[in-house]
């Protein structure tokens, strides 16, 4: 997009690693004021030591992975266990007796396909899986994944369907014992303009069990300093106009409260690495995510933190992603909505561009006769609030003084939320103030939602 915009070529530096904390992306003289994170990294400073560990984290993963073959292997001519899902779901939902269920499990459809079918190429789409999978149609192995974060979306070649009944079997291994076939993920087979829906009924039989949880990857890479010293440093010395920092998930825990701090840190460690103090950072603020959080509110902390860093550190802005995700997957489908955003600001931060859009934010609370009134802004004067899904607006919250919390409606009058408040006086209003806030959500004329917020009622 910038690119198109300003006629000339542009590159992009791609310093990324999925799942990264904060922490990892810092130096020393940085991290000197989280001395937690300093001593975590002590058994590690010793490229034998660290090396070792990495290794035999991974020996004993595929350790268990081989005992598992095993497994499978000596009991073929058993029954450990068999019946039918209603896919997709959880698999302890759609069957009880899968309660911390880990192993091998075979999942079995059959789909009945018309005589064109015969020999035809088609794409299979089963959504994702918790935790690895091998995928066969009529007993041709079709794709596989490793982990939960891919989609399954498989070509079946040519030659491999045929008329009438085809089996689809799907070899899925649990690790610890949360095994899913993900709700809410579309599952079909697609040729040409038809599409088989998948959806529903499928058989299963018991592969292989075990008693234990498969051991996790020891990620050095992941530990403070590894990405910095691993990626980061080794690339300061290239020109670059800005930063896109995408990031966040992996510190939604217990840090979640000290983000903001660690932020400001990392951006002023990074500039000063660059050479340049002013060295702009656009910052994509979480989008939605549920499946497998917990609802303590550190993912709104977390937004929360990118979004005052925008208005707090100069030369810093960030973009809303509410609507760029989903509740069931980690990884936002509708990645160009966050590339248009992110254009926008560098159009305003970077280049300049004045009148680029951007999110309403609110700019005061004023509570009187009853009437709670939300003022918004978008740096236009008037930014006509709307709702994106058309209904009223939702997922506020009133917060009294004792922590307890109560949802309330709320209506748009011009550039404001009103909220009727007949009852006690509250200390603080909020809104999305949740992992995956859905209804109601709230944005500006020219489409760009509102940021989460927190306000204090004076």
């Amino acid at each position: 997009m910038v690119r198109a915009w300003l006629g000339v070529p542009v590159g992009l530096l791609n310093i990324t690693l999925g799942g990264s904390p904060i922490e990892s992306w810092m130096d020393e003289e940085t991290l000197a004021a989280w001395p937690k994170a300093l001593a975590d990294l002590e058994p590690y400073r010793d490229d034998e030591v660290a090396r070792t560990r990495s290794e035999e984290s991974i020996a004993a993963m595929n350790r268990w992975y081989e005992d598992l073959r095993t497994r499978e292997t000596e009991a073929q001519s058993e029954d450990l266990g068999h019946g039918t899902l209603t896919l997709p779901a959880f698999l302890k939902d759609a069957d009880p007796r899968l309660t911390g269920f880990r192993g091998v499990i075979h999942l079995r459809r059959t789909v009945t396909l018309p005589a064109y079918a015969a020999g035809q190429s088609a794409a299979l789409h089963l959504g994702a899986m918790v935790d690895s999978d091998e995928t066969f149609v009529n007993g041709v192995k079709v794709g596989q994944s490793e982990h939960q974060y891919l989609s399954r979306d498989y070509m079946v070649p040519e030659g491999v369907l045929k008329a009438g009944c085809n089996e689809i079997d799907v070899r899925l291994v649990v690790e610890h014992g949360a095994g899913r076939v993900t709700p809410g993920k579309h599952m079909h087979l697609d040729m040409g303009d038809d599409s088989y829906n998948l959806d529903g009924t499928w058989t299963y039989s018991i592969g292989a069990r075990t008693d234990a949880d498969c051991p996790g990857e020891d990620f050095v890479r992941w530990k403070p300093l590894g990405l910095y010293n691993g990626m980061t440093a080794t690339c300061a010395g290239y020109a670059a106009r800005a930063a896109l920092w995408y990031q966040g998930e992996s510190n939604t825990g217990d840090v979640a409260d000290d983000y903001g701090r660690m932020l400001a840190a990392m951006i002023g460690c990074w500039r000063k690495a660059w050479g340049q103090q002013r060295l702009p950072f656009l910052i994509v603020q979480l989008p939605v995510f549920s499946i497998d959080g917990v609802e303590d509110g550190g993912w709104a902390l977390v937004r929360k933190h990118q979004w005052q860093a925008a208005k707090s550190i100069e030369d810093v802005a960030a973009v809303v992603t509410l609507d760029a995700g989903d509740w069931n997957d980690l990884h936002p489908w509708n990645k160009s909505v966050v590339a248009d955003r992110l254009f926008a600001a560098a159009q305003r931060l970077v280049y300049g561009k004045d009148d680029a859009p951007r999110s309403p934010e609110p700019t005061g609370v004023r509570l009187a006769d009853g009437r709670l009134t939300i003022a918004f802004d978008d740096g236009t004067g008037d930014c006509g609030l709307d709702t994106m899904d058309g209904a009223g607006p939702g997922e506020f919250e009133l917060v009294w003084e004792d922590g307890s919390r109560h949802t309330v409606p709320a209506r748009v009058e011009g550039n404001t939320v009103v909220i009727d408040v007949s009852w006690r006086r509250p200390a603080a209003v909020r809104y999305a103030w949740r992992n995956a806030p859905s209804h109601g959500l709230l944005c500006g004329s020219n489409g760009l939602p509102i940021p989460p917020f927190a306000e204090s009622i004076a």
